[in-house]
């Protein structure tokens, strides 16, 4: 009854440091997984007799609704991934079938910090917490609990939208 696309890669540059293999292999993880998923899904999803329909919840970015320095080729999949979810919602809303997705700030998950020295990170954090009013970075706690309110019975009057989650980092 549900589907989450949470799969996705991060990778930064202008777009004139960005190869074409590496703009592909962005928009294949970021944008084009979530095609194949739903596409499959969705027949399971519609709504049946005695049955409602399911829920896609779609992982985008802050990203998603605002641009970023240095980073085309990933806010460019976000923002699509953030369209896409509008237009899946409007194309199977008489289906039963509720689109929406969340635009996270930067989460702190083994992603994002794997790799990094403890050096690295006090750059990250120096860099990216004045960026979230909240003065912290997330946590997969803050963001787990609003797909389980867009998976549930009550969000079934909540389609088409895009959510941001971020520490207040869209408010800026």
């Amino acid at each position: 009854d549900v589907l989450v696309n949470n799969a996705g890669i991060w990778r930064g540059g202008k777009i004139t440091d960005t190869s074409e293999e590496e703009w592909d292999r962005i928009f294949a993880t970021n944008v084009k997984g979530i095609y194949q998923m739903s596409r499959y899904a969705l027949p399971y999803l519609v709504a049946k007799e005695g049955r409602p329909g399911g829920s896609i919840i779609n992982i985008s970015s802050v990203t998603g609704l605002v641009g970023r320095p240095g980073a085309a080729a990933y806010v460019a999949s976000k923002g699509a991934v953030t369209q896409l979810t509008k237009a899946m919602a409007l194309d199977h809303a008489r289906e039963g079938v509720r689109v929406n997705c969340i635009c996270p700030g930067l989460v702190e998950t083994e992603a994002v910090v794997e790799g990094l020295s403890a050096e690295q990170y006090q750059a990250l954090l120096a860099e990216r917490l004045p960026e979230h009013p909240i003065g912290r970075l997330g946590h997969p706690e803050d963001i787990a609990p609003f797909i389980v309110y867009l998976a549930s019975d009550e969000a079934q009057w909540v389609t088409g939208a895009a959510f941001a989650v971020d520490g207040g980092y869209t408010a800026r």
